[in-house]
C-alpha cells in the first residue's frame, strides 16, 4: 500500500519540476561553455596574442616605477622579465631596454649592462645612444681593448649617419682607451680623427700632450692655439703651458 495509513500519497510532482529545472539550466551551461570555446578557438587567438604581446609594456612600467622609488635591486629585476616579454609597440621595447641600460651603469652592473647596449644596438641599430652607452659600461669595466675597439664601431656609425658631433666624441673615447693600453700612435690618430670630424678643445688638447711628448712642437701649435681660443677653463690654461714649453 501507498503512503501511511490514514494520510494521502506523496506528491512528488513538484520535485520532478525542479529536477527537470536543474538538468534544463546545466545542459544551457554547458553549451554556453562549448560555444564560448569554440568562439575562442576560432576567433579569439589575434586577441589574446595582442594581450600577451602588451604584457611587455604593463611590467616594464612597473620596473620604471620602482626604479622612481630608489627599488634598485626590485627594478632591475622587474625590467629582465620585461624584457623578456612581448612588446605590443617595437619602439616600447626599444625605450625600456635603454632605460634598464642606463639605470644598470647607474648601479655599476658593467657586465650585464654591455649585454644589454648589444641588445640595444641589435632591436635599432640606427639609434647612437646604445653605441655610447656600451663603451662608457666597457670603459667602466676595465676592458680598454674592447672600449677601444666598440670606440671606433660608434665613430663609423656616426660619420655613416653624418653625425660629426657623436663620431669626434667617439673617436675621443677611442684615444682614451688606446692610452689606457700605452698606445700613444693609435690614441693620436684618434683624436686627430676627431677633431678632424668636428673640432673640439677635447680632441685638440689631448692629440696636443701626444706630439709635445715626442716634440713635434709644430704639428702641435696650431691645435693649441685653438684650445686657447675656444675653451675658458683648465684645458685653455693647461694649452697655454704646452705652448710655452714648445716655444722654449
Amino acid at each position: 500500500m501507498d503512503g501511511v495509513a490514514g494520510e494521502p500519497p506523496l506528491d512528488t510532482r513538484p520535485l520532478r519540476r525542479v529536477y527537470k529545472g536543474v538538468l534544463l539550466v546545466v545542459a544551457i551551461w554547458l553549451a554556453a561553455f562549448t560555444a564560448g570555446i569554440y568562439v575562442v578557438a576560432a576567433y579569439g587567438r589575434p586577441w589574446v596574442e595582442h594581450l600577451d604581446e602588451q604584457i611587455g609594456e604593463r611590467v616594464a612600467e612597473q620596473a620604471r616605477r620602482l626604479a622612481n622609488a630608489g627599488l634598485t635591486a626590485e627594478a632591475m629585476e622587474t625590467y629582465r622579465r620585461a624584457l623578456a616579454l612581448k612588446f605590443d609597440d617595437p619602439m616600447q621595447k626599444v625605450w625600456q631596454t635603454q632605460e634598464f641600460l642606463k639605470l644598470l651603469l647607474d648601479e655599476r652592473q658593467y657586465e650585464e649592462a654591455v649585454q644589454v647596449a648589444h641588445d640595444a644596438i641589435a632591436l635599432d641599430p640606427n639609434n647612437g645612444l646604445p653605441y655610447s652607452l656600451l663603451n662608457k659600461a666597457l670603459r667602466e669595466a676595465g676592458r680598454h681593448a674592447d672600449a677601444a675597439a666598440s670606440a671606433k664601431e660608434w665613430a663609423q656609425w656616426a660619420a655613416s649617419s653624418q653625425q660629426y658631433d657623436a663620431q669626434a666624441w667617439a673617436e675621443y673615447y677611442a684615444g682614451q682607451s688606446y692610452l689606457a693600453l700605452n698606445d700613444n700612435e693609435n690614441a693620436l690618430a684618434a683624436f686627430q680623427a676627431g677633431y678632424q670630424a668636428s673640432p673640439s678643445a677635447e680632441n685638440a688638447l689631448a692629440a696636443a700632450r701626444i706630439l709635445c711628448g715626442q716634440q713635434r712642437y709644430e704639428e702641435a701649435r696650431p691645435l693649441l692655439e685653438y684650445v686657447i681660443s675656444h675653451d675658458q677653463g683648465a684645458k685653455r690654461d693647461r694649452a697655454r703651458e704646452l705652448l710655452a714649453e714648445s716655444a722654449s
